[in-house]
């Protein structure tokens, strides 16, 4: 258009603003302060030229410096000039293939989850020893209510009552020891019949478990580990015994075979024992008996020797 002038400000000078009165045209906004004292520490050579420091001008109350009107809105301000745009007759739109049947596809009339045999749990926790059971797949809500009443909430009850029960300190030091040992026990326990399960020995894991015996993998594995002391004890024994003097064992045996078999003969040989030790009434007492042992016990001795 002709009267479109591109040129034009948006903002202008107000046409009708004037100067206030008492505006200072000639006096500069900011002055030296005469007050300030140079530092006695300042050097020039290092740090210039010392300038006090620049305050109000106390005169410029209303203002002063150069006066410039205020900025307003120009009327005729039109910006750039575009064409206006109208509807492209040649415009056809962004190209699409057309659709057609999909010969593969079908539907289905009764949906339905099809069969599994394993249900995942993903857990976002740091908690331990948290574990499932009684894993319920339905489609009836009531159903489940149902069979929460009669298992889930029976166990959380009981649950509770054992926390607490534990929580509050019962029992004797040997009751709370006990407790704690069958605690790891278990604990070894499900750690090992987790590791055979994984590797496919489930059915071993099922086997013992199916015994009765509280924590089979446990007393296992605790037995692998202290049957090499109990070997090595016994067979320090064994060798203790057979350094021994024949002697020495002769006697260990007879002692101990005639004590076992007749107490009231072993009582007899330990009275004999301190008759020999001591001497008779009727006799001197730097002479000595001299008791001569029975045939039958001389045997026993001989016999024991022997073997």
């Amino acid at each position: 258009p002709d009267d479109w002038d591109e040129n034009d400000p948006r903002m202008v000078a107000a046409p009708e603003a004037k100067m206030p009165e008492g505006w200072l045209e000639d006096e500069p906004p900011m002055i030296a302060d005469v007050n300030a004292v140079r530092p006695e520490d300042w050097d020039d050579e290092e740090e210039g030229t010392w300038t006090p420091p620049l305050i109000q001008n106390p005169k410029c109350g209303v203002g002063c410096g150069p006066w410039t009107a205020p900025l307003v809105a120009n009327s005729k301000y039109k910006g750039p000039w575009a064409p206006r745009l109208i509807k492209n007759p040649k415009y056809i739109g962004e190209w699409k293939p057309r659709k057609v049947q999909n010969p593969e596809h079908y539907t289905v009339e009764n949906p339905r989850l099809l069969k599994f045999s394993a249900v995942g749990f993903e857990l976002w926790v740091m908690d331990a020893n948290i574990r499932f059971d009684n894993v319920l797949v339905c489609t009836d809500e009531g159903e489940a209510g149902e069979i929460a009443l009669r298992t889930w909430k029976v166990k959380t009850l009981r649950e509770a009552e054992a926390e607490q029960q534990q929580s509050t300190p019962t029992g004797t030091k040997l009751e709370n020891l006990g407790r704690t040992i069958d605690d790891y026990m278990s604990r070894i326990h499900r750690n090992v019949a987790y590791i055979l399960i994984n590797n496919g020995y489930g059915n071993v894991v099922s086997a013992l478990q199916s015994t009765g015996v509280p924590h089979p993998f446990a007393i296992i594995l605790l037995l692998l580990c202290f049957s090499p002391l109990f070997a090595s004890a016994a067979y320090q024994l064994y060798m203790s015994y057979k350094q021994q003097p024949e002697d020495d064992v002769a006697t260990t045996l007879e002692n101990t075979t005639a004590d076992t078999a007749d107490p009231d003969a072993a009582e007899g040989k330990k009275d004999d024992a301190e008759t020999k030790d001591d001497p008779a009434p009727n006799e001197p007492a730097g002479e000595e008996s001299e008791i001569v042992p029975e045939k039958e016990d001389s045997g026993i001795r001989q016999r024991r020797v022997a073997s």
